[in-house]
């Protein structure tokens, strides 16, 4: 009895040591066959092909934001319906024109900046605001994010869990804003009361109190914009992480909604104008 369970060790020592054999020639034939159909003529070396690499990732960067330069130019000048048939005879998918578009409108003017970042960090910071993405320009540093070097070494990955830590904390800063903002208006009814049991106030100075009390009811709607598009973000992040989805369900799934976008890219460009060029309206006097 002793010699059959000595002689089944055997065995299956025998056996672990063909399977593991039989891997590792497995995993040589992967290697020779990568190298047949990709190889440079060079023997392998880590640290160049991560050279490499890097620079290929910033060629796409550079390429995203090119793209997204002229995809403008595109719609502006052929209309929703004229940019559609041009994205159709290109072969480019509505979701992918828009990330180019949204990435070119943020970064377009400092290509050279983020270009080294690759397509998939420039897409993720789309996010920031204007003063944000001004700040890494200048080399300062973005809360949660750090600089521009900062974010380089980063992953994909790493840069995306900041990004949502980032959000939070906003929210949080948002809500505070906001108190603030309840207790100026409180004021503002305050010195209202007052200046009735005084001297009449100027046009001046009611035009103040009436800017104080509407200030709300501009900075409120650009948050909860901002918000909602930020809830419609990490719906599409989750939506692209379905194990076994495929392209072709994900661009169907959000076809619906591209021509809402339009319209809210038109909505954005027209606020944009209105708050660049705001005066005062004379046309009832």
């Amino acid at each position: 009895m002793g010699r059959k369970k000595i002689s089944e060790n055997v065995g299956d020592e025998v056996h672990g040591m063909e399977l593991a054999a039989q891997k590792q020639e497995e995993v040589e034939l992967s290697i020779q066959r990568a190298e047949e159909l990709f190889g440079d003529g060079q023997p392998y070396e880590r640290l160049r092909l991560e050279t490499e690499i890097k620079f290929y990732m910033e060629q796409m960067g550079t390429s995203l934001l090119e793209m997204g330069k002229r995809l403008i130019r595109l719609k502006a000048n052929e209309g929703h319906g004229g940019f559609m048939q041009c994205l159709e005879n290109l072969g480019v998918s509505t979701r992918s024109a828009n990330y180019a578009m949204s990435a070119a409108r943020k970064f377009g003017s400092n290509s050279q900046t983020f270009a080294n970042l690759g397509s998939s960090k420039i897409q993720y910071l789309t996010v920031l605001d204007d003063e944000q993405v001004e700040d890494l320009v200048n080399g300062d540093g973005v809360l949660g994010l750090g600089t521009l070097d900062d974010i380089e070494k980063m992953s994909v990955r790493e840069l995306r869990v900041a990004l949502r830590k980032e959000k939070s904390e906003r929210k949080t800063e948002r809500d505070d804003l906001e108190a603030v903002i309840a207790a100026k208006n409180s004021k503002v009814d305050e010195l209202e009361r007052e200046l009735r049991h005084q001297v009449p106030p100027t046009k001046e100075q009611l035009a103040q109190i009436e800017l104080d009390r509407i200030k709300k009811e501009l900075f409120l709607p650009i948050l909860t914009a901002t918000e909602q598009f930020r809830l419609a973000q990490a719906a599409i992040a989750k939506a692209r992480q379905i194990d076994g989805v495929t392209t072709e369900q994900l661009e169907a799934w959000v076809v619906q909604y591209n021509e809402q976008l339009s319209i809210l890219y038109d909505e954005y460009e027209q606020t944009q104008d209105d708050i660049q060029n705001i005066c005062p309206d004379k046309s009832e006097e």
